[in-house]
């Protein structure tokens, strides 16, 4: 990890959570790490924004908001270009060192029915790593004039499972609770059918994955409370 400061984009799920733990412990108190709020869910991106700022407080990280328009989903490869273009140009312009972007490889399609332990294809991962090596490249070009010498985009948990984030969520001690997805798929707070169905489409996608690895969703919830 890069020890100067460092900027964790953060869309409430899981993976972000993760990488902002992971990126605090591997700098210690040697670097600043920052959370940039990017929440993937349009429809309902001031409860996640909340949700987003809510753990940034917990972990003691300053927290500012991603003024792009966010899409309702990473899936095209042109939606992902521009997106983390646009957020390493804003990691730069605040003088930051490093983007850490939380991406699994195999992670964007929110629908697909997924194997907990199944590793990314070799050829998403690759697609994947050459594409923030060359958003690094190019952010790089102009990071001089924000007296940022190298920016790197950084993508801790791109080849990893999701039981292997998974994983590190519960050695990390992040409070999982504190996802988006928690409280709008649980309590069903959420008005928009849409967001509640992405929301119980996470808490599946991630409670299967740290129940093989014997978390329990009841516990969590009475650690919420």
């Amino acid at each position: 990890m890069n020890s100067k400061r460092s900027l964790v984009l953060c869309d409430g799920d899981l993976p972000s959570m993760v990488a902002l733990s992971l990126t605090q412990d591997a700098v210690g108190g040697m670097a600043d790490v920052d959370v940039l709020s990017a929440p993937i869910v349009p429809a309902a991106s001031d409860a996640v924004s909340t949700r987003i700022r809510e753990y940034a407080d917990a972990q003691a990280a300053e927290c500012s908001d991603f003024p792009a328009v966010a899409p309702a989903a990473l899936m095209s490869g042109a939606r992902r270009n521009r997106y983390l273009t646009e957020a390493a140009q804003q990691a730069t312009s605040g003088g930051y060192a490093a983007l850490v972007c939380p991406w699994l490889a195999d992670g964007f399609d929110p629908d697909a029915i997924r194997d907990c332990n199944a590793p990314p294809t070799v050829e998403s991962l690759s697609r994947e790593l050459d594409r923030t090596l060359l958003v690094s490249r190019l952010v790089t070009l102009d990071a001089s004039e924000h007296g940022v010498s190298v920016f790197e985009v950084q993508a801790p948990l791109m080849d990893l499972s999701d039981a292997q984030v998974a994983e590190m969520a519960l050695d990390l001690d992040v409070p999982i609770w504190r996802a988006w997805w928690w409280d709008l798929a649980q309590n069903k707070r959420s008005k928009e059918s849409a967001v509640s169905a992405r929301a119980e489409a996470l808490r599946t996608r991630w409670c299967t994955a740290l129940e093989s690895l014997g978390w329990s969703a009841s516990v969590e919830a009475a650690a919420s409370r």
